[in-house]
């Protein structure tokens, strides 16, 4: 083995929804920030887009940060769609 490990093996892979593109953008830059081991697959503002990639295997996130408040619709409902 020794080296031949694929540098992805520990990273997290992030989604990020926020309805405000200043905060999805910072959000993003800041998650990016923290650590190489931290990966954004994916970010968006639309609470139906979140939910599809979160249900498609290919696109699911090992971690979903949300806003809470997102236009008619709350973080705690996007979460109770995709469980």
């Amino acid at each position: 083995m020794g080296g031949n490990e694929p540098e992805t093996a520990n990273v997290i892979r992030i989604g990020v929804l926020d309805n405000d593109p200043f905060a999805l953008d910072a959000m993003c830059a800041m998650i990016a920030a923290m650590s190489r081991d931290l990966r954004i697959v994916w970010s968006t503002g639309s609470p139906a887009v979140a939910i599809e990639h979160c249900h498609n295997a290919h696109t699911r996130p090992d971690v979903l940060v949300l806003d809470m408040a997102l236009g008619g619709i709350t973080g705690a409902d996007v979460c109770r769609r995709i469980r």
